[in-house]
């Protein structure tokens, strides 16, 4: 499930659903195909053809143990969001 990123200090709280629950909501706001489709079934990146593979391994590193435990602690937040997911 995709999430609709919105600012902040935005104080429109059917922002911060998951798209799927408020399908009415945008359809009240809209009847734009491709933005209820989207808002539906996602979007993906359009290629004109697909990007090379690396044959090299990208390694995040991190200078510090603190750093590298407040990024674990994101991204776990994102995988329990359903904001992101393990490939």
């Amino acid at each position: 499930m995709s999430l609709l990123l919105v600012p902040e200090d935005s104080q429109n709280p059917l922002c911060f659903l998951p798209p799927l629950v408020n399908v009415a909501a945008w359809e009240g706001v809209t009847n734009n195909p491709w933005v209820i489709a989207t808002m539906t079934q996602g979007y993906r990146l359009e290629f004109i053809t697909r990007p090379p593979l690396s044959r090299v391994l990208t390694v995040s590193s991190t200078s510090s143990h603190s750093e590298e435990q407040a990024l674990l602690k994101e991204i776990k937040t994102l995988l329990e969001k359903e904001a992101i997911q393990e490939l």
